[in-house]
């Protein structure tokens, strides 16, 4: 079985797997490093797997197009992100059409946060997939954690975040009580992963749909009030986080924190978040 894993070209050296993805000032690339992984273990798997990193490449679709008449893929996967989203949708639509016996996968951020959305953009997306960032600290099994000879009484760090609660079984089946790898808790009377509502990272499908709507309708306010021309140079400021530390364009900004006020946020709870999103009720 023959594999294609893609980062897809756009603009040029655009960079998918930085923090922010996007071509840098410096002209810096990041490794298409969640593919190159997904690609290792494939391959240990025994599959005919070619790692195609367009940007890095200066490859164009055509390009790439030609490269595998003699490599037909029977799958491909492709990386996105926000920024590219529509370029990545139109990269796979392309491939499909060259290669119809494919099975065309998009996977990434963007399509971890709004997996239904990305579905609808195209008829000829055949699935999308997303990850979680955990910390290994057992060797790769085939087994489920419960089942290794001497599974971690607890890892050092669990994954933080919010999740829709539905799909918690899919990350810890035989989580009881707390989970050990995840931030949820299961209840006993009813086996419900909605313990601890207050400080839990499931949320009730209501008040997971309830954030996202909310999120995205601040997403469209900003971008609103950008386009009309509000470019205040206010970086946020949540206690002693900012976003300036992690920021491409640190060097080149003309906030100085000394002189400039911040954007002083406050900082919520679950319940007072879920709340301010017109959620809580489940």
């Amino acid at each position: 079985m023959n594999i294609l894993m893609l980062n897809p070209p756009f603009k040029g050296r655009f960079s998918r797997s930085a923090r922010s993805p996007a071509v840098a000032p410096s002209g810096t690339i990041y490794y298409p490093l969640w593919l190159a992984y997904a690609t290792g273990v494939l391959e240990e798997a025994g599959f005919n797997v070619r790692l195609i990193d367009a940007p890095a490449h200066g490859l164009g679709l055509k390009e790439i197009i030609a490269t595998l008449y003699n490599f037909p893929p029977s799958m491909i996967v492709l990386d996105s992100s926000t920024p590219s989203i529509f370029s990545d949708v139109k990269s796979a639509e392309t491939l499909k059409e060259n290669f119809p016996q494919s099975f065309v996968v998009i996977v990434g951020t963007h399509v971890s946060a709004l997996p239904e959305e990305t579905l609808r953009m195209s008829k000829k997306i055949d699935a999308v997939a997303g990850a979680f960032y955990l910390p290994i600290e057992a060797g790769i099994s085939k087994k489920s954690l419960s089942d290794l000879d001497e599974p971690p009484k607890e890892v050092s760090l669990k994954a933080t975040g919010i999740l829709n609660g539905q799909f918690s079984e899919n990350l810890d089946r035989d989580a009881s009580g707390r989970s050990k790898y995840y931030n949820f808790a299961v209840s006993s009377k009813d086996n419900h992963p909605y313990s601890y509502y207050s400080s839990s990272g499931a949320l009730k499908p209501n008040d997971f749909t309830k954030i996202l709507d909310h999120t995205k309708s601040r997403i469209t306010e900003l971008a609103e009030a950008i386009f009309s021309g509000k470019i205040d140079i206010t970086p946020y400021r949540l206690s002693n986080s900012s976003p300036c530390t992690y920021c491409d364009y640190l060097q080149l900004c003309r906030f100085d924190w000394q002189i400039n006020k911040h954007n002083m946020l406050d900082s919520m709870g679950k319940l007072q978040t879920l709340q301010a999103s017109g959620g809580g009720d489940g």
